[in-house]
């Protein structure tokens, strides 16, 4: 496909943007010193200036900017004060949300373990290159060992390179001369080499490349698959994928199917394990209706939207050079699907219109970990506040500022799969809410869109059979019905009273009728079960096999289509609960354990430990206190159900008596 020259354009006029914004004194990264000993004392020979022609993180994204201006004159593009503050807050938060994330995967005791940094739809932009210098200039970082891999059509990619290798910060791999800078067959290219502004030409020569630049087309993801697995990328080792504004330009069929393949590639192949962490700072439709809402107050809702409109109208008709601007859409077929309900002639059209429109197509294409989307406008005012960031030039614009970050949001996903492949990258861990929150603290404003994205894919093969878990969907709502029931089967022969408890379940929990009707209140794939105990403070697994899938149709997401082979053998559900309940008074939080079940025929394969293992990580996630327990109740008689708790270390808290059925409770100290 032919990628437009408004596309490339728009690169140029955003890079300029930064350029200026940085020439203002605006701080568009976080103030870090750069100066080390270890370094310096490595370098011993050389001056201080000669090692690092830079003291302060703020001077390194400056000189950087300058060195790759591709402006024919070399002079500044001066923007508006509104301008330069919008970029500001956009880069901070993108800025600060890498380092952190390097600070926590990192481990500065073991500077060997690689981070991958994959930025998308790269243009000029020189945040990537920044963050790696950071890694090796910075102690907090210990030699950070990050590869980075950008990726942009091909227009974008050739300025680039011939940017980068004009500024001196990039040195090309011995097989990359200068008579072929990229190799790769087709529209899928591929250029490696290392970047460092103290270059060391035997590095090169060892092969110590750290920079991959990829032509490739964002709109074909079998093109992209190709040409990263023409790179050495590893997915096993933890990876930050960043996109600023790149998912809202591939809206060319008017139904968002280009950025949907897109994101469903990144969530299988580019961060399919939970310690790594999709990062997209792209448009959202805001204040669009009152259970969705981006603002707080109804009242200013109107306006918000209305600016919105009209932003996003201006913006295409900006894109499409003098092509019909973009109207709000009345096409029914169209209208509203996937958050689309403004469209343009141009390919440009917000992600969606909602923050829970944009978690509900996160989910719909492969997160299965944690989500969150948050509103430009929040993150900046965290910014603010957080960082004492105030505007250095004459500036008095604050409406119209928040009314233009209304129109942005900042999307942070997880994966979903157990990185335990033995990769050797020194034990990487998931991460955690605790985590999550310091990665992305503006999230705290937002903590609500979160609250349902601990979701969990884990596959293993037992007997020649694929077992997956993974939080509950609409399609496997029925069976987790029939599982219950047919886990009680046997007792209520014997015991009445649990016909009934099983009754009220069913009409209850387990219900498939949705209890806030149409009101978007979690991701409709999973159902009116998952959205009930989200509501609780909680979340539903269950476990499917299919015996007809072999290891090769399995996705890399570990997550299997929905089709008449998925049989659930397993299910459970947690809650946040009274501590009291629990013995110990002492709990400062307690969760209990529902609806544990496995299909008779399938237990002894490990299914249950796996259910109780997702109980006890998603507990753990969610809690950063010491004093937390996982309550569990099954019938004394039931002795499957009391042998598993038992020996996945749970305690008997106490018994009690039900229509003469005998009750036993088991507690877990975490």
């Amino acid at each position: 496909m032919k990628v437009t020259a408004p596309v490339a354009k728009t690169a140029h006029d955003a890079i300029n943007a930064k350029v200026s914004a940085v020439h203002c004194n605006y701080k568009l990264v976080p103030e870090i010193e750069l100066l080390h000993d270890a370094l310096v004392a490595e370098q011993s020979k050389s001056s201080i200036d000669e090692v690092i022609p830079f003291t302060t993180s703020q001077n390194l994204y400056k000189d950087l900017l300058d060195k790759t201006n591709t402006n024919d004159d070399g002079k500044i593009r001066r923007q508006t004060p509104l301008v330069n503050a919008g970029y500001a807050i956009r880069v901070l938060a993108i800025s600060s949300t890498i380092l952190q994330f390097m600070k926590e995967k990192q481990g500065v005791s073991d500077p060997s373990k690689k981070i991958n940094l994959v930025l998308l739809g790269a243009g000029l932009d020189i945040m990537a290159i920044w963050a790696c210098l950071i890694g090796t200039y910075d102690t907090n970082y210990g030699g950070a060992n990050v590869q980075l891999y950008e990726v942009d059509c091909a227009e974008n990619v050739r300025a680039k390179r011939d940017a980068l290798l004009r500024s001196e910060i990039l040195s090309l791999c011995p097989a990359h001369d200068e008579e072929e800078r990229m190799s790769g067959n087709g529209d899928q290219k591929i250029m490696i080499g290392r970047i460092d502004v103290h270059r060391q030409e035997s590095d090169i020569q060892n092969g110590d490349c750290n920079y991959t630049l990829v032509s490739a087309d964002l709109r074909d993801s079998s093109g992209l698959e190709k040409a990263f697995q023409a790179t050495s990328f590893d997915s096993s080792v933890p990876t930050i994928v960043i996109s600023e504004l790149v998912l809202a330009y591939l809206n060319l069929d008017r139904k968002g199917e280009h950025t949907n393949e897109l994101l469903s590639f990144i969530s299988s192949h580019l961060c399919p394990s939970k310690d790594s962490l999709f990062l997209a700072y792209e448009p959202v439709m805001p204040g669009s209706g009152s259970s969705s809402s981006n603002v707080e107050d109804p009242k200013t809702n109107n306006v918000v939207e209305g600016y919105g409109m009209k932003f996003f109208s201006q913006f295409a008709s900006k894109l499409d050079r003098g092509n019909a601007p973009g109207e709000r859409s009345t096409d029914n077929q169209n209208d509203g699907e996937d958050g689309y309900e403004y469209t343009s002639s141009s390919s440009f059209a917000p992600v969606g219109k909602s923050s829970f429109d944009v978690i509900k197509r996160l989910r719909n294409n492969g997160f299965d970990g944690i989500v969150g989307c948050t509103t430009a406008a929040k993150a900046g005012r965290y910014i603010a506040e957080s960082k004492s960031v105030q505007p250095p030039e004459l500036f008095d614009e604050y409406a119209a500022l928040r009314l233009h970050l209304c129109c942005y949001s900042i999307i942070c996903a997880t994966g979903g799969r157990d990185n335990d492949n033995g990769n050797g990258n020194g034990g990487s861990t998931s991460l955690d809410a605790k985590e999550w929150m310091v990665i992305c603290p503006w999230l705290q404003v937002d903590s609500e869109s979160y609250k349902r994205g601990s979701g969990r894919t884990f596959s293993r093969e037992v007997d020649g059979t694929r077992l997956t878990l993974t939080s509950i969907k609409c399609e496997h709502q029925e069976q987790v019905r029939s599982l219950f029931k047919e886990s009680y089967a046997d007792l209520m022969e014997t015991f009445p009273s649990v016909r009934k408890l099983v009754k009220a379940a069913l009409k209850s929990d387990l219900s498939v009728k949705e209890k806030f009707g149409d009101i978007a209140i979690g991701e409709s794939s999973n159902g009116a079960i998952w959205n009930h105990y989200c509501e609780s403070d909680g979340a539903f697994w269950v476990v499917t096999r299919d015996s007809t899938t072999s290891d090769a149709e399995i996705p890399c997401n570990g997550q299997q289509n929905s089709t008449n082979n998925d049989l659930v053998v397993g299910c459970v559900g947690v809650k946040k609960c009274d501590p009291s309940a629990v013995s110990n008074t002492e709990l400062s939080a307690c969760y209990e354990i529902n609806r544990l079940a496995v299909l008779t025929s399938d237990r002894g394969n490990g299914i249950g430990r796996m259910l109780l293992q997702c109980v006890e990580e998603f507990v753990r996630g969610r809690e950063t206190t010491n004093k937390v327990g996982i309550l569990a109740s099954t019938p004394k008689v039931l002795d499957v159900a009391n042998s598993l708790y038992s020996a996945n270390g749970f305690r008997i808290d106490k018994e009690s008596t039900f229509n003469s059925m005998v009750i036993r409770s088991f507690v877990k100290d975490l």
